[in-house]
């Protein structure tokens, strides 16, 4: 997540505004039953008196497609959220090319690593580099982990 948000909320909102959906704040707020705009907004953004419910969070996701929400509680619980790759393709040609691009994307993270502790430390721009890699890394490993379930 590029940008540090002060709430949960403030994340819903912004995805509001921004759907990835491509709806507009007016039809999501419609979709998920709110007979008045003006009182999902001033939940949204966060007016005295006014309370989103927590129950609102994943149909919120839903509706903006949006997974943000869970990547900021994730990081707030100091975990990560992977999404699990979807239409894996089954065959046992694919799975071993998948094994050797999750071998390759290791190999990566440690040449990585490698590079950044040359000169003796590691400066930030590194470290995020770093993080890059490992993540990429972490993808094929769960590509390959959902095609083994489908071969």
């Amino acid at each position: 997540m590029a940008r540090r948000f002060d709430s949960l909320v403030s994340v819903l909102h912004e995805d509001v505004l921004d759907a990835q959906t491509a709806k507009t704040p007016k039809q999501i707020a419609e979709d998920l039953g709110f007979n008045r705009y003006t009182t999902f907004m001033n939940q949204l953004e966060q007016q005295e008196g006014f309370k989103l419910d927590a129950n609102m969070i994943l149909p919120l996701m839903r509706q903006t497609g949006s997974l943000r929400p869970l990547h900021y509680l994730a990081d707030r619980m100091g975990c990560v959220v992977i999404e699990l790759p979807k239409n894996v393709a089954p065959s046992l040609e694919s799975l071993s090319m998948q094994a050797l691009q999750a071998v390759k994307e290791m190999g990566d993270v440690m040449g990585a690593f490698r590079d950044a502790i040359a000169d003796g430390s590691i400066t930030s721009p590194e470290k995020a580099w770093l993080r890059k890699e490992i993540y990429e890394a972490l993808m094929s490993l769960m590509v390959f982990s959902q095609s083994l379930e489908v071969a």
